[in-house]
C-alpha cells in the first residue's frame, strides 16, 4: 500500500510542525521518492525510521528550507535493540543553521531605526540603522537573502474600521511578505494577528515640548551654595581670624619685640580688613613680622583658598545647569494645561497605544489631543519634532535618540518631559505560524548573549554619543545679570565716592592749604585706627 497521499493529507490538513512525527519506512522505498509533493516545513521535527538489519534501525531527519526547494535529508542516529537510539549531541536549530540561499519575502521601510539605504526600480535592495545592521547579520549568520517590499503608505500599520490592517501589517496579513525586518513595538493589539520574533532592544516614546526660552535664575541663587549655618560659620571664622591677628601681633610686640615697628603693626581694622581681603583672593602689601602672626596669616589664607573653590564650583553650577520651568510634569498636567496639541507617528504603535487604551487619561489625550488633527499626524518621529518648532504649543512623541539624532538640525532646542513617556520593546514580526519563527528567535537570543546586539547599537550611535559629551552649555547674559549688576554698582559707588573725595579736596584746601587735603578713605580709616589704639 502507498501511504504517500495519506501523509499529503495530513500535511493539508494539519500544522505538522504543531507535532513531532516518526515514520517507519520499507527499506526499499527512497525517502526522496516517498515525500514527493509533500511539503514538510522548516521548523518540523520528522523522522523516517528504515531498517538496516536484523539489529539496527537507521533513522533520518527530514525537512524543507521552502516549499520551492528539494528535500533535504540528514541522518540522525540509529536504534539498537541493545543500546537503544544513539542521538547526536546537538539541538534542533544546532542542526538546522543554515537556510542555504532562500529568498524571503521582506517588508521594510524607512522607520526611526531602521533606513533604506538603496533602491532600484523603487524595490529596496539594502537597509541600514540599528535593525538595518541586524538583519545583515542575520543574513550572513543563517544565509539567506531578502526580496524587499515596501508598504504604498509608510506605516508601520494600525487596525482599521473595515476591519483590515494597513502599512507593514496589512503586507504581512495578505501574505505578501513572510516577515518584516522593521523596528515594531511590541502590543497587545498586534499580538493576535502576527507572532514578534523576540526582544531586539528596550526603549521609552518620550513627550517633547519646545524648550522655554528662560529658565530660572533669581539673586537668591548667588546665596544658596551656602546655607544660612555655612555664611554664619564663613562669618564667625573672619571675625575670629581677624581678632587672633590684632591681639597675637599686640602680644608679640609688648612683650618679645624690643623694637615697636609702627609700619608693621596691624590694628584691629586693618586686621579686620586683611581677613576680609584674604577670603576675597586679594593680596597685600605688608606682611607680619613675628612668626605666630605669620602662621596665623597663612591659616587665613589657607581657609579662603577651601572657602571661594568650594563656592565657586557651586556657583558655577547654578548658573550653567538650567532649571526650566515646565508647564507640565506628565500626561495628567498636560490635560489640564489643555493648550497643547499631540502628535506621534501616524498608524504607529504610539498612536494606537492612546487610541486603544483604556486608561480614562491616555484616553482623553486622545480624544481631546490627538483625534481632532489625526488626519494630519507626521508620517515618521523627525517630522514630529520638526512640527514642535514650527507650530506653537506643539507636544510630539518621540525617543531619545531620534531626538538626539535630529537635535542639530531643528530650529529650536527641544525639552523632554520625564514623567510623560510609553514603554517600547522594539521587535520583528513574522506571519503567524511561521516555519522560520524559531531558529530567528533563537539566533537574536544567541546574538543578545554574545554582546552582538550592543556592539551594533554601541556603533549606529557612538558618533552623536561624542558629539553630544563634547558640547559645553552656554550662558545667557540674563543669567549672570545680578554679577553685571554688582560689578555695575561698584564702579558707580567708586564713582560717588571719589566725587565726594573731590569735593572734600577743594573745601580743606580753600580753608586749611595744601597740608590739609586728605581723601575719604583715609579719614574713616584714621578715626578707626585712632579708636582701635585708645582701645
Amino acid at each position: 500500500m502507498h501511504f504517500s497521499p495519506i501523509v499529503n493529507q495530513i500535511a493539508d490538513k494539519t500544522h505538522l510542525s504543531d507535532f513531532f512525527w516518526l515514520l517507519f519506512l520499507d527499506t526499499k522505498m527512497p525517502v526522496n521518492g516517498f515525500f514527493v509533493g509533500i511539503n514538510i516545513p522548516f521548523d518540523c521535527e520528522f523522522l523516517v525510521a528504515q531498517q538496516q538489519d536484523d539489529r539496527v534501525v537507521a533513522l533520518t531527519e527530514v525537512y524543507q528550507v521552502s516549499a520551492a526547494l528539494p528535500l533535504r535529508t540528514e541522518h540522525f542516529g540509529n536504534w539498537t535493540e541493545h543500546k537503544g537510539l544513539a542521538r547526536p549531541s546537538l539541538g534542533l536549530y544546532q542542526r538546522r543553521n543554515n537556510l542555504h540561499g532562500v529568498a524571503l519575502r521582506t517588508g521594510t521601510m524607512n522607520g526611526e531605526y531602521i533606513k533604506i539605504k538603496k533602491e532600484i526600480n523603487n524595490k529596496p535592495v539594502e537597509v541600514g540603522g540599528i535593525f538595518g545592521a541586524i538583519w545583515t547579520n542575520l543574513e550572513n549568520r543563517l544565509n539567506f537573502r531578502s526580496d524587499y517590499y515596501k508598504p504604498d503608505k509608510h506605516t508601520y500599520g494600525a487596525y482599521q474600521a473595515n476591519g483590515s490592517w494597513n502599512g507593514l501589517m496589512g503586507l504581512v496579513m495578505r501574505n505578501v511578505v513572510e516577515v518584516t525586518n522593521a523596528d515594531f513595538i511590541w502590543n497587545g493589539d498586534r499580538m493576535p494577528y502576527v507572532n514578534f520574533v523576540t526582544e531586539v532592544n528596550q526603549y521609552r516614546s518620550y513627550m517633547f515640548i519646545k524648550k522655554p526660552e528662560t529658565s530660572e535664575q533669581t539673586w537668591n541663587g548667588y546665596f544658596t551654595p551656602f546655607q544660612l549655618e555655612l555664611w554664619l560659620t564663613w562669618s564667625v571664622s573672619l571675625l575670629f581670624l581677624a581678632t587672633s591677628l590684632w591681639l597675637t601681633e599686640k602680644i608679640w610686640f609688648k612683650h618679645i619685640s624690643t623694637v615697636v615697628h609702627v609700619d608693621n603693626y596691624f590694628s584691629f581694622f586693618q586686621s579686620l580688613l586683611c581677613a576680609f581681603a584674604a577670603f576675597c583672593y586679594t593680596g597685600h602689601s605688608r606682611t607680619p613680622v613675628s612668626l605666630p602672626c605669620r602662621i596665623i596669616y597663612l591659616t587665613i589664607y589657607l581657609t579662603s583658598v577651601v572657602m571661594m573653590a568650594s563656592y565657586s564650583a557651586s556657583l558655577i553650577s547654578h548658573v550653567l545647569i538650567k532649571v526650566y520651568e515646565m508647564p507640565f510634569e506628565d500626561f495628567e498636567g498636560f490635560l489640564r494645561d489643555g493648550r497643547y496639541q499631540l502628535g506621534m507617528r501616524a498608524n504607529g504603535a504610539q498612536f494606537m497605544y492612546f487610541k486603544m487604551s483604556n486608561d480614562p487619561t491616555l484616553r482623553n489625550v486622545y480624544l481631546k489631543h490627538i483625534a481632532t488633527h489625526e488626519a494630519f499626524l507626521p508620517i515618521n518621529m523627525s517630522q514630529g519634532l520638526e512640527k514642535i518648532c514650527e507650530e506653537s504649543f506643539y507636544a510630539s512623541i518621540s525617543y531619545d535618540t531620534v531626538a538626539l539624532d535630529n537635535s542639530k538640525r531643528l530650529k529650536c532646542a527641544l525639552q523632554k518631559v520625564k514623567k510623560a513617556y510609553i514603554p517600547c520593546a522594539l521587535t520583528m514580526v513574522f506571519q503567524k505560524r511561521s516555519q522560520y519563527l524559531r531558529i530567528f528567535r533563537r539566533t537574536i537570543r544567541d546574538m543578545h548573549r554574545s554582546g552582538i546586539l550592543k556592539a551594533i547599537r554601541h556603533r549606529e550611535f557612538a558618533d552623536d554619543t561624542a558629539d553630544t559629551d563634547s558640547q559645553l552649555a552656554s550662558v545667557t547674559v540674563s543669567e549672570v545679570a545680578p554679577i553685571l549688576v554688582v560689578l555695575a554698582s561698584g564702579v558707580l559707588i567708586a564713582v560717588v565716592v571719589l566725587t565726594i573725595e573731590i569735593h572734600l579736596r577743594h573745601k580743606e584746601s580753600r580753608s586749611a592749604g595744601p597740608s590739609g587735603s586728605r581723601n575719604l578713605l583715609n579719614y574713616v580709616c584714621g578715626c578707626l585706627d585712632n579708636t582701635s589704639t585708645d582701645h
